[in-house]
């Protein structure tokens, strides 16, 4: 006779399943980590407002930490999909570009994301790698949104534009009120417009 499955083992769903639920706990996790801080994302919290087990939850992430990296990759996604070179939506011109681009400057959402992943990597220092490597991609992505308008800057020039973003964003962050939003909107116009100078002309 077939031994039972144990009860807090959660049935294997179908490929779509999957993809649901896992959407399903990401979108409850980010909801939570915008909401309410990185100390109250703990997965017990995150099943509870997805409405699964938490057996359930750690099926797909069995660590916090692997949720919150998760959680940071997916927001960032949704974010960048409207301005990604490959959507069809994407900015036509270098005036729509630079709109698209300052919005998770004025936004929140991405450096509340990045600082809660910093606090983390403080606990768990094999995340600051990751952190690393993701900031190597996000050099990389604003590489290739640029490459369709002939702009390709110099590695040094992109990588202080990227420092830059990184900085007016927090400090924004930080200070929480229209102006700073104000002039977070400005400094990276400033940043954009040196970085599109700093390129060499179209051969």
């Amino acid at each position: 006779m077939p031994k039972p499955a144990a009860a807090s083992s959660p049935p294997v769903p179908s490929a779509a399943g999957r993809e649901d639920v896992r959407t399903r706990v990401l979108d409850a996790a980010l909801e939570i980590l915008q909401g309410q801080g990185i100390q109250a994302l703990t997965q017990a919290r995150v099943a509870q407002h997805a409405g699964l087990r938490q057996s359930h939850l750690t099926y797909y992430f069995p660590t916090r930490n692997q949720l919150l990296v998760a959680v940071v990759e997916r927001g960032v996604e949704v974010l960048c999909e409207s301005i990604s070179p490959s959507q069809p939506r994407r900015p036509r011109t270098l005036a729509g570009l630079r709109r698209a681009m300052s919005a998770p400057v004025i936004e929140t959402r991405i450096p509340r994301l990045m600082t809660a992943m910093t606090v983390a990597a403080e606990e768990d220092p094999s995340l600051k790698q990751w952190l690393v490597d993701f900031q190597g991609r996000a050099v990389a992505y604003m590489a290739e949104m640029l490459a369709p308008h002939g702009l390709r800057p110099p590695a040094l020039e992109l990588k202080l534009f990227h420092a830059t973003i990184v900085g007016v964003s927090t400090l924004n962050l930080n200070a929480g009120s229209q102006a700073s939003a104000r002039q977070a909107r400005r400094l990276f116009e400033m940043a954009f417009d040196r970085l599109v100078a700093a390129c060499p002309p179209v051969a």
